[in-house]
């Protein structure tokens, strides 16, 4: 925002609710004019008056025991390739690809799970007869991986 408060006053007025919307690292519109540096106060003044500037994702705090159940990988098809890896780095949980970018999840409460950048989308975890699954919705199921207990 670099201190352009004209402009985000005006994209503000032209799409409400605009406010609300996440970044991609899922950073909210008030976090990224406090990163602005000397030009951003006014705009960071701004946005203090304005609901939902700086919401953010109400997350839930996940136990050791419950990480140690999610952490594993997930096979959804034949192929060698149809794999999800839930991992853990710095204490957070994430999930990805094996071999490619793993994206962190927030967990939201019951294993259920939204990804940085994409809080629309849900990651859910279930225990099975024998199984962990996964399924991911955006919002209607992409996709269900299962790993063996």
């Amino acid at each position: 925002m670099l201190g352009q408060l004209d402009a985000v006053k005006a994209f503000v007025a032209a799409a409400p609710g605009v406010q609300k919307t996440r970044g991609p690292h899922s950073i909210s519109l008030m976090r990224h004019a406090m990163s602005g540096g000397p030009k951003a106060p006014a705009v960071v003044e701004y946005l203090k008056t304005i609901d939902g500037a700086d919401d953010r994702a109400l997350t839930q705090p996940l136990s050791t025991e419950d990480i140690a159940k999610l952490v594993g990988i997930y096979t959804f098809g034949v192929a060698s390739s149809d794999k999800l890896e839930v991992t853990v780095s710095n204490g957070a949980l994430q999930i990805g690809r094996p071999g490619r970018f793993a994206r962190v999840i927030f967990h939201l409460g019951s294993w259920a799970f939204c990804p940085m950048g994409a809080e629309q989308v849900r990651i859910v975890f279930a225990k099975t007869s024998g199984a962990m699954t996964v399924t991911v919705r955006d919002p209607d199921p992409m996709v269900t991986a299962r790993r063996p207990l």
